[in-house]
């Protein structure tokens, strides 16, 4: 569905379609009259999306307010309706040339047919379905490496990890280091696969006072552990702290979500890349505060 972006808050837009005139024309033709039936039944509106999108992807908590939206837009022009075509894709799409001016994706993005997923910690940041999930895992443990960095950390060890979730879906059993691999963390681990306490980072003492980056402020609404963390270290002047990590799915939106999104000719990255759920059990010292 074609709509106007500066209209639209960031939470309406939180899973885009970027497709050229042409991509979209192929995803989206012919003429259904009986489609609008169901706009004007209850519900009728999500009956849709469940077809077009997957029941899935339309009862995610994280997209509800996208569908919102596309429901009262759609309900403006009961004209329009008339002539919504069959498979119209009740989500805000865009070319590739607007989305690259408006908003920000990974190298070699956007790619013209393809699905995105708004990033809930980086503005205007757009994630590929597929890896949204993995991704953000990864980018919470480099945010924590950056807070911790930016307060003042002298050292950080790994004390200890858990694996939460012990196998995937039509998968062979998972190991903790698998949950490592994954996320990004280097740990040294025995012959029976446990984690063996290991300094995990080292810093040099720092030249000035301990701070928040403002770039990662939004990491502290998401995660109360590191808005403690940051807390207890520039209100309460803590000079050593310990704190359990958890690693797991953030976004509502899985595997059958971007399956179905696939199989209806969307691009969303690849297969879908689960998170293997896992906490882990870190000691942290700081240096002593330089003043401002």
């Amino acid at each position: 569905m074609k709509v106007n972006f500066d209209n639209l808050r960031p939470e309406e837009r939180r899973i885009i379609l970027v497709a050229s005139d042409s991509t979209y024309k192929n995803l989206t033709n012919k003429v259904d009259y009986f489609k609008t039936l169901f706009f004007l039944t209850p519900g009728g509106y999500l009956h849709i999306i469940s077809v077009l999108l997957g029941k899935y992807l339309a009862n995610s908590t994280y997209l509800t307010p996208v569908w919102e939206n596309m429901h009262s837009i759609s309900k403006q022009s009961w004209f329009g309706q008339m002539f919504t075509k069959k498979r119209e894709i009740l989500t805000p799409h865009l070319s590739p040339t607007e989305a690259i001016n408006r908003f920000k994706f990974d190298l070699g993005g956007p790619v013209d047919g393809t699905a995105y997923i708004l990033n809930p910690c980086i503005k205007d940041h757009y994630l590929l379905p597929a890896i949204a999930n993995e991704r953000m895992a990864q980018e919470k443990l480099v945010a924590f490496k950056r807070i911790a960095e930016s307060l003042g950390a002298k050292t950080i060890i790994i004390e200890s990890g858990e694996l939460i979730q012990k196998s995937m879906e039509g998968n062979a059993s998972l190991s903790l280091a698998d949950s490592a691999a994954q996320i990004g963390i280097n740990a040294n681990f025995s012959s029976s696969g446990t984690v063996e306490r290991c300094i995990y980072a080292q810093y040099d003492q720092p030249k000035k006072a301990p701070f928040c980056p403002a770039e990662l402020e939004s990491w502290l609404i998401q995660e109360p552990l590191l808005r403690s963390l940051v807390d207890g270290r520039l209100k309460a002047n803590q000079m050593s702290t310990k704190l359990v990590l958890k690693f797991t799915d953030a976004i509502d939106v899985y595997a059958n979500a971007t399956g179905e999104l696939a199989g209806k000719g969307i691009n969303v990255g690849g297969s879908y890349k689960d998170v293997i759920d896992s906490s882990w059990s870190l000691d942290i010292e700081f240096w002593p505060k330089m003043k401002k």
